[in-house]
């Protein structure tokens, strides 16, 4: 088991203001929200729970291990998995080619999922170390942090070709 108490905080979304959030915060006693450092706090979460998008690159590049969750309205969904067709809808699991966290979606994204889901992660540091290990794979995919350098090159070799 885990040595102490979990400890539950969310970040608050660009954009959003934190009245938006009150429900939430009532729902869980000593949820914290955070406008802050999210990032920093990201980094010393033992496990997260994450919308599907970038924030899975995110905690993936982090190795924490995270559950990924999303809902649409059902109509947009049914239209969406008829056009998109892929294995994973979790980005980080794309980038890496295989799944890396569990992904609940649609009628999946229950409370009661993503708890066990989390809980068994949380009880289990072994399950959790692996999880974190596979994480991995998402660097290993995206390569060296190069930041702007291979848009710099590419500009600079069409620039020297220009007449």
């Amino acid at each position: 088991a885990h040595p102490s108490a979990p400890q539950f905080a969310l970040a608050q979304a660009p954009g959003r203001q934190a009245p938006e959030y009150a429900a939430a915060l009532a729902a869980v006693p000593g949820l914290r929200l955070l406008r802050d450092n999210v990032y920093d706090i990201m980094a010393a979460c033992d496990l997260a729970a994450a919308a599907s998008g970038t924030v899975t690159l995110q905690l993936a590049l982090m190795r924490v291990p995270f559950c990924m969750l999303y809902r649409l309205a059902p109509p947009t969904y049914w239209l969406a998995r008829a056009l998109v067709r892929l294995p994973h809808y979790c980005l980080a699991s794309i980038v890496a080619g295989e799944a890396l966290a569990p992904e609940l979606i649609q009628g999946d994204a229950t409370p009661a999922r993503l708890a066990a889901e989390l809980r068994a992660l949380l009880d289990d540091a072994a399950a959790r170390a692996c999880a974190a290990q596979r994480l991995g794979r998402v660097a290993e995919r995206l390569g060296p942090a190069r930041g702007m350098a291979p848009l710099a090159d590419c500009a600079e070799a069409l620039l020297a070709r220009a007449p």
